[in-house]
């Protein structure tokens, strides 16, 4: 009985770590650009660094005398694309790994202002407002039929007395960590089977017999 209870509450532990999220988010506007990880409720700023304070400097110690090293034959370089058996299986292993990723990633805010500017030049200003405008309509399209996105805004204008065009933007985007663990053991898998498969016709079997080539 007492073992059932351990196992349950180890259970319920690590079904409590799937559940916690891990959050990405950037910044640019007027004073710089920004970046941070979340961890559950844990924030981390990557991008600008805090000033970490500097530590007495320690007495440097006398450096051992290594002994040489013996010089090893090299061995011959694989080709890394072999294990997707080739590049079109490289390719195509890339293309559905980025897919799913980006299938579990929930894009929690989506924020971007433009203001179309441009002294002197009011053509050029009325020109990339309207190519800014086409561009928003694409993203908002792709946006909204996106299921994983909480919030988006797109905002744009224009300033006739400005110097020069202004952006801003902001982007936060979260997985759990139960997701993470799934798309990475499903992967590893994935790429584990196509090394045993491509190996296997590559190297051909140890029984004698002669490897059949395959055009």
């Amino acid at each position: 009985m007492t073992a059932l209870i351990v196992l349950g509450i180890i259970a319920a532990v690590f079904i409590a770590i799937g559940f916690i999220r891990l959050g990405i988010g950037a910044k640019y506007d007027a004073s710089g650009f920004a970046a941070e990880v979340k961890v559950a409720w844990k924030t981390i700023a990557l991008y600008p660094r805090q000033e970490k304070r500097e530590k007495p400097a320690k007495a440097e110690k006398p450096k051992k005398e290594k002994p040489e090293k013996v010089e090893k034959e090299p061995k011959e370089k694989q080709n890394p694309l072999d294990m997707f058996g080739g590049l079109g299986g490289a390719i195509d292993f890339a293309r559905d790994a980025i897919a799913d990723f980006f299938e579990m990633v929930h894009t929690d805010r989506f924020v971007v202002e433009f203001v179309s500017a441009k002294k002197d030049d009011p053509a050029a200003v009325a020109t990339n407002y309207g190519y800014a405008c086409a561009v928003a309509g694409i993203i908002s399209a792709m946006l909204d039929n996106n299921r994983n996105v909480k919030y988006y805004s797109i905002k744009l204008d224009m300033d006739y007395e400005a110097e020069k065009p202004r952006i801003a933007g902001e982007m936060k985007v979260s997985v759990s960590i139960g997701r993470l663990v799934r798309f990475a053991f499903s992967k590893g898998m994935h790429l584990l089977i196509l090394m045993i498969k491509n190996g296997r016709k590559k190297g051909g079997t140890d029984n004698g017999k002669t490897d059949i080539e395959y055009a």
